[in-house]
């Protein structure tokens, strides 16, 4: 197990989610995928 550098913090608000996929068959909690610019 590596050591993990935390360079910063970023908090996220989902306003609005449509057409959610179903990923997670135990529960009903979707997911979110955060692109930022090339990353």
């Amino acid at each position: 197990v590596g050591m993990v550098e935390f360079i910063g913090l970023l908090k996220v608000k989902v306003i609005r989610g449509i057409h959610l996929a179903v990923r997670d068959m135990l529960s009903s909690d979707p997911y979110v995928v955060l692109s930022i610019g090339q990353q």
